[in-house]
């Protein structure tokens, strides 16, 4: 029941519709494709039976990871590997491998339905490097100059100069299948079309132009606060360092990162911004009510229809 009402509550939010709306069409039939809280379908034919038979294959699948930080030493770290051998049984392992998904995609437009909404979430979507690629670091900049900070180029002109929403952001998501480039904002459901437009405007900036050399260093500085930021608790450090190793890289990668990005300059960029950030591969998912959305989507091409998870129960 906690399950369903937390899926309900979920389904309510614009926002996490058009990400959902966005993983279903990039990712269809890969693991990502699916809502993290199930469906209102799956959860009525769910057992228990089920539920203790995925415990157990969680527990023995490989690999694993497991990571300390804080004032442990090496012998106490041991031990406490010991104890999780108890929960995460040595013997009859089941190797999982997460699928690569396909991103390679050209610009298309899905859509989620939130029937009376008054706002449209938007999340367009890109391909983008993977975590210790070449184009990583360069990519991790535009991301940030697009989106990643309040002064960031997209939030100044949908809030600032436009007036169409509160924020937008731009965040590069270094998945373990293949990474991805998110721009997420809320409008007015009147304004869903101009905000792809202004979107779309800015990426075909970056095919033409290298990002301005102020706006550049500013996006430096605030991606080197936010990752210093992060090394002043135990949570953050570990994130460094996780997010590294899960991905396959060493763990003096956190560290290598911000020296490869130390050397970047505005014209290295351009590569990448030609190569990853192509208007004319952007996903567009869109949520929001199906009469003022849908002929608004039909100017980037015929939107394709996601349900929804709840969609069982009418929402």
């Amino acid at each position: 029941q906690r399950q369903e009402t937390a899926l309900r509550e979920w389904c309510q939010e614009a926002e996490s519709l058009a990400r959902y709306a966005f993983f279903a069409a990039a990712a269809a039939g890969h693991p990502y494709s699916r809502p993290r809280l199930g469906t209102l379908a799956a959860l009525a034919r769910l057992t228990a039976d089920e539920c203790r038979h995925w415990y157990d294959h969680v527990r023995r699948a490989v690999p694993r990871y497991a990571f300390f930080a804080g004032d442990i030493g090496a012998e106490e770290a041991l031990h406490w590997l010991e104890q999780l051998q108890e929960v995460f049984p040595a013997d009859g392992t089941e190797e999982f491998t997460l699928p690569e998904w396909s991103r390679e995609w050209s610009r298309r437009a899905v859509f989620i339905e939130k029937p009376g909404s008054l706002q449209g979430a938007l999340t367009l979507g890109l391909p983008a490097p993977r975590m210790g690629e070449e184009a990583y670091p360069a990519a991790y900049v535009i991301t940030a100059y697009l989106g990643g900070y309040f002064l960031a180029r997209l939030n100044r002109r949908l809030r600032e100069q436009e007036g169409m929403t509160y924020g937008a952001s731009a965040a590069l998501s270094p998945l373990r299948a293949g990474a991805v480039v998110l721009i997420e904002t809320s409008v007015a459901t009147k304004h869903l079309e101009r905000a792809c437009r202004v979107v779309l405007q800015e990426l075909e900036q970056l095919q033409e132009n290298p990002v301005p050399e102020e706006e550049f260093r500013r996006a430096l500085r605030v991606l080197y606060g936010s990752i210093l930021r992060r090394t002043v608790t135990l949570d953050g450090v570990l994130g460094l360092y996780t997010g590294a190793l899960v991905q396959g890289c060493s763990a003096e990668y956190p560290q290598h990162f911000l020296e490869l990005v130390r050397r970047l300059t505005p014209e290295q960029l351009v590569p990448v911004q030609q190569r990853f950030f192509r208007p004319d591969r952007v996903l567009i998912a869109a949520s929001g009510d199906a009469g003022e959305v849908l002929p608004q989507l039909a100017a980037f091409g015929t939107p394709e229809r996601i349900l929804s998870p709840c969609h069982d129960a009418g929402t």
